[in-house]
């Protein structure tokens, strides 16, 4: 899900007056930074700047529904893989 979080990002990033910021939990992956995951610390802060409005859009993994509350959002889209091609 994090690879589809950091394609997301980056598409959402061309649309004009969005501000998007990728949201995942602290798991560590290899290699590509970006794909890499967020200290509780980093996860704070990105919350605190959203609230702030420095983002306007986060991307999130599961960890966005298993406890962040954000008080004031607009909209939830949840997407997840699917099992199956004709699902």
């Amino acid at each position: 899900l994090r690879d589809s979080v950091v394609e997301i990002t980056a598409a959402l990033g061309h649309v004009p007056g969005v501000r998007p910021y990728r949201f995942v939990g602290q798991a560590s992956k290899r290699g590509d930074e970006t794909r890499k995951g967020l200290s509780q610390l980093q996860q704070r802060q990105v919350v605190r700047d959203f609230r702030a409005g420095g983002y306007n859009v986060l991307v999130s993994t599961s960890i966005g529904e298993e406890g962040l509350d954000i008080g004031e959002v607009d909209l939830i889209v949840c997407y997840d893989v699917s099992s199956s091609a004709i699902r």
